[in-house]
């Protein structure tokens, strides 16, 4: 303990100076405002691409709560919030927008009209689009979490998420054969 104290002493300005300390958390702060700067040309891309065919809804009501709930994410038309333009948060909204638009796009739904084949041979056949709906909505997965707090729209009480649930389940349904 004797050695550590001296040798503390032994420093030009002391222990630790103010002086030390200024120096030090300017230096970091111009780091970390250079970083934070060039970290924004790593461009994303935030086009909307066409819509293609959106479903035919079984009721307007159930039209209203997926473009409050569901459609900034699930659509190509997103609408894009203004932190969707300032990195890193840009990278994390358009991954999810991407995601989304994989797993479900309503402005693309040819991709979801046909009943999905099931191997009769596969003891562990995959889920259809109805039984994947109603999971992630009765689980509360979607809308995500960080979504609803920024949307209002997002926020659905439990009864305009069954309602949502019955509509989509009915929506999906009569648009099982392409027009």
């Amino acid at each position: 303990m004797r050695l550590l104290r001296s040798s503390v002493r032994d420093l030009p300005d002391g222990p630790v100076s103010r002086r030390w300390w200024g120096k030090t958390l300017a230096i970091d702060a111009a780091l970390i405002l250079v970083i934070f700067g060039a970290i924004q040309l790593v461009p994303v891309n935030r086009a909307n691409p066409p819509v293609r065919r959106e479903p035919v809804w079984d009721s307007p009501e159930t039209e209203a709560l997926v473009k409050g709930a569901c459609y900034d994410c699930h659509s190509n038309e997103t609408r894009w919030p203004w932190y969707a333009k300032i990195a890193p948060a840009s990278w994390v909204v358009w991954y999810d927008v991407t995601q989304a638009r994989k797993h479900l796009n309503f402005t693309e739904w040819d991709r979801f009209t046909h009943a999905e084949y099931v191997d009769p041979n596969n003891p562990f056949p995959p889920k259809t689009l109805t039984e994947r709906i109603a999971q992630v909505l009765t689980s509360g997965r979607m809308p995500l979490g960080i979504y609803r707090i920024a949307h209002r729209p997002a926020r659905l009480t439990s009864g305009q998420r069954d309602a949502l649930l019955a509509g989509l389940i009915r929506t999906v349904k009569q648009n099982q054969e392409p027009p």
